[in-house]
């Protein structure tokens, strides 16, 4: 989310995804990873095929959820729910 100028603003928000497995969580944190808007990625849990991954980002909940559309080199995910600092996510088979 731009401020003043061309500085962006710092966010953290938290991923929720579902049907989960290690190497699924493991592939999109590497994905989130190579992006050059993500500060930091930083797994919290996984429990019953349901993770939960803290993202740093310069921007906005908005433009994550953008970003994690568009990412071509994780994944497949597709987006269940939103709110300001949290994305809902499910892993597709």
């Amino acid at each position: 989310q731009k401020v003043k100028g061309d500085v962006y603003k710092e966010t953290t928000v938290q991923l929720v995804l579902s049907n989960a497995d290690y190497a699924k969580v493991k592939g999109l944190i590497k994905a989130l990873d190579e992006q050059r808007s993500i500060k930091a990625v930083h797994e919290r849990s996984l429990e019953k095929n349901t993770a939960v991954v803290d993202v740093e980002i310069l921007g906005s909940t908005d433009f994550l959820a953008d970003l994690l559309i568009g990412m071509q080199n994780g994944p497949l995910i597709t987006i269940t729910g939103k709110t300001a600092n949290r994305i809902d996510l499910e892993f597709i088979k």
